[in-house]
């Protein structure tokens, strides 16, 4: 039988920020022009899997936390819950503000501002088979056990350490039978995975080496920074064009759309498609879809070019950069593709992984002029930003 998975996000910005040593707290302060919540926010706004995002805060910072949400179009925000005086307090308010079909919980700290797309979408696949499942990075250095006078007392083999991490995904009966018992017993834990622990249930370590540190003190901040600073936001450009003729089906945006004539070309002549593709390759200086599939090969004979897509962003993935938009213009004469344009979107969203609303699609004409005009031919315009 086919099981449903259905995602919260519970992002914790509750904490004091006591050792920022600063008036303002951390979920606030600016890192690269913008609110250190704001890194978390967007990244679980754009993953599919993500149904509702749930911010735990104080009390006094939930008219900000809606303005930052409304600033930035975090459209999968469902409300602020109010955290209490301890972690584990904080994060079972935001459990028990999701929704009642909610099947699992992902939980990250707001400070861990450097998490990327893909390590979280690895820790929502991984908690599909694993019913707990952490982040967890490798120590490098030795680690010494030190007794009360400060002499070191033995050596520990750090292979078998790792530090813990978030995000955190859990089952949501699995969850509520570690924190159930956790308040049973009066127990109160500064990690989640410690109820799962508690109650003797296995948690799956995902071991990452990526750039995932949580910002406590300043110049935790300031690394931070310097972080973002190196990595440019870049832009890609694409046009393609395929003539229109008589005995071919009319596939755009990986829709087949009906019409009496399709496009020409040695794959499906999915002109959005390619288009997208060629601004994505551009974005890293890449080449063209020329160069990338050629049409002197036959493995790429009348294939579908939304799967080309899917290769094409496998390498933005691997690079670290996510997708900031797509702006797609198509011009055709005939036939009428707005009513196609949701599809198209549901389609390359699909391939991709990435949110459908980092996509715009706008249908036009060109008044009758020009090979387009004539329908002689169709052909698209498409601007991507990475960052």
């Amino acid at each position: 039988m086919y099981k449903k998975y259905i995602f919260a996000a519970i992002i914790v910005a509750a904490g004091e920020s006591s050792r920022m040593k600063t008036k303002i707290r951390k979920p606030f302060l600016e890192l690269a022009s913008k609110p250190i919540i704001c890194y978390s926010l967007e990244i679980f706004n754009k993953i599919n899997d993500i149904k509702e995002i749930i911010v735990v805060a104080q009390k006094d910072d939930e008219e900000k936390i809606l303005k930052i949400v409304d600033l930035y179009k975090i459209h999968k925000f469902k409300k602020v819950a109010i955290g209490s005086k301890t972690r584990q307090g904080s994060v079972f308010s935001g459990v028990l503000s999701c929704s009642n079909n909610i099947t699992h919980f992902v939980i990250h700290d707001s400070a861990r501002p450097l998490i990327s797309k893909k390590v979280v979408v690895k820790i929502l696949n991984a908690s599909k088979k694993h019913n707990a499942v952490a982040v967890c990075n490798a120590l490098n250095d030795t680690i010494k056990k030190v007794n009360n006078e400060g002499y070191v007392e033995k050596t520990i083999n750090r292979k078998d350490i790792f530090k813990i991490q978030t995000p955190q995904a859990f089952e949501k009966s699995l969850y509520l039978k570690g924190m159930n018992t956790a308040i049973k017993n009066k127990k109160d834990y500064t990690d989640d995975c410690q109820l799962i622990e508690n109650i003797n249930e296995k948690v799956f370590l995902l071991k990452e080496n990526e750039i995932n540190f949580k910002i406590t003190k300043p110049e935790d901040l300031e690394f931070a920074q310097k972080i973002l600073n190196k990595k440019k936001t870049k832009v890609g450009y694409g046009y393609d064009l395929h003539p229109l003729i008589e005995g071919k089906k009319l596939i755009i945006g990986g829709v087949c759309i009906p019409h009496n004539k399709g496009l020409s070309g040695h794959s499906d002549a999915d002109v959005l498609t390619h288009a997208i593709i060629d601004a994505l390759l551009g974005a890293f200086g890449a080449g063209d879809i020329g160069n990338m599939f050629p049409d002197t090969e036959k493995k790429y004979k009348n294939i579908n070019s939304i799967k080309l897509l899917k290769k094409v962003y496998e390498k933005v993935k691997k690079s670290n950069y996510e997708l900031v938009n797509i702006d797609c213009c198509i011009v055709a004469q005939k036939p009428k593709l707005s009513p196609y344009v949701e599809e198209m979107k549901e389609n390359i969203s699909n391939a991709c992984g990435f949110c459908k609303d980092l996509i715009n699609i706008k249908a036009s004409t060109d008044e009758g002029l020009g090979i387009s005009g004539e329908e002689k031919a169709i052909y698209a315009h498409v601007v991507c930003l990475i960052d």
